[in-house]
Parts: C-alpha cells; sequence; structure tokens
C-alpha cells in the first residue's frame, strides 16, 4: 500500500515520553486516519485509481500528455499504465462482493512493469468509493517493514504476506485492516523504537 506520509507530509503529533503502542495508535487515529480516507474518497476514474492522481484525460492514449502520477507510480511506464487500462476496461460491469475478488480479478491481469504492489495499490482506490476495503492487512513494501519491527520487539509472531487483524496486538484492533497497514508503513520509525514486549 501506498503511505500516507509518501504523498504528502504526514501530520502526526509528536509523542512524548516513552513509545508506546498505545501511543501510535492513538497518534495514527488522531493525526493520520482521516487524511487516509479523504485521500482515497476522490479516485473515480479508473486511470486516476492507477496512477494515484487526480485529474487525468480518460481515456489515456499514447500521444496524451504527460500523466499525473503518485510517487508510489513514478516507476510505471505509460505504455504499462496504457495497458493495464485497457485490460480493466469492463471493470464497472463486473460485480465484486469482496475486496478480495476485486484483488484477485485485478491480479490474473498480467501486464510487463504492473505489479502486484500497484495492482494492489490500484484494488485500494477504485474499491473504497464502491464499498470494498481489505479485510486482512495485505504486507509488502513500506508496510513490511513495521510489521518485521513489531515481530521484532516480540508483538507479532510471523510477519505473512496477508494477515488477519488477530494477528496483531490488542490496540491494534480498532483499526481497519487498510489503516493498519498505512500505521506500519508510516509510523514504521516509532514501531522499531519500541520497547521489546
Amino acid at each position: 500500500m501506498e503511505c500516507y506520509k509518501r504523498i504528502r507530509p504526514c501530520g502526526r503529533e509528536s509523542i512524548h515520553g516513552d513509545i508506546s503502542l498505545k501511543k501510535v495508535v492513538n497518534s495514527y487515529i488522531k493525526s493520520d486516519a482521516g487524511n487516509l480516507t479523504k485521500w482515497l474518497q476522490k479516485f473515480n476514474s479508473i486511470i486516476d485509481c492507477i496512477c494515484g492522481d487526480i485529474g487525468n484525460t480518460e481515456p489515456p492514449l499514447p500521444n496524451n500528455e504527460k500523466l499525473k502520477k503518485n510517487s508510489h507510480q513514478y516507476r510505471l511506464k505509460k505504455k504499462s499504465i496504457i495497458e493495464f487500462y485497457n485490460a480493466l476496461e469492463g471493470i464497472n460491469n463486473e460485480t465484486f462482493t469482496s475486496f478480495n475478488d476485486l484483488f484477485n480479478f485485478v491480479s490474473d491481469i498480467n501486464i510487463e512493469g504492473i505489479g502486484s504492489l500497484a495492482k494492489y495499490d490500484f484494488c485500494l482506490r477504485y474499491g473504497f468509493n464502491r464499498g470494498l476495503i481489505p479485510q486482512v492487512v495485505y504486507v509488502h513494501a513500506g508496510t513490511a517493514i513495521g510489521a518485521k519491527a513489531l515481530k521484532k520487539h516480540g508483538y507479532i509472531k510471523k510477519v505473512k504476506n496477508e494477515m488477519p487483524i488477530s494477528d496483531f496486538p490488542a490496540e491494534f484492533h480498532k483499526l481497519e485492516a487498510l489503516h493498519i497497514e498505512n500505521l506500519l508503513c508510516i509510523y514504521d520509525d516509532l514501531l522499531a523504537n519500541l520497547p521489546d514486549k
């Protein structure tokens, strides 16, 4: 998932005194959870969901002006984006009952230069306004750094690609999976400095 701090600086408040999971989670809820939600609410068009930025022309054409992309998508080549867009052309006619259904559908699309993280990011943006949000924590890229910090300090037993919320400490259970992912990424530095459990 794309960490909100990579999109624009997070507004997290300073955590004073000893770092604890409770303080980290409360800081995230107060400073960053609403930002992620507001940001995801902006995405509607397929091309914007692919690129992670608003205001791209649909459909994208090879001779169109430069595509506006989120920093997480800077490696995506225009050719790959256009091929991915074309492969997703009928997605609005599909019926998905869960985020996992959507993710499995998109994961089956094979376009050179479009990896699993780009597919996941698309699904998160596309699915959010359609009521399809992750029910498990997908661990990859920056999220894995935070998850590994929790494991190192004894707060979780094992880091897996998909983790149910119940695998995380009780302090995390008040967050939805997408917010746990975001917290793991943008608070990875604080999680690395937690005391051992």
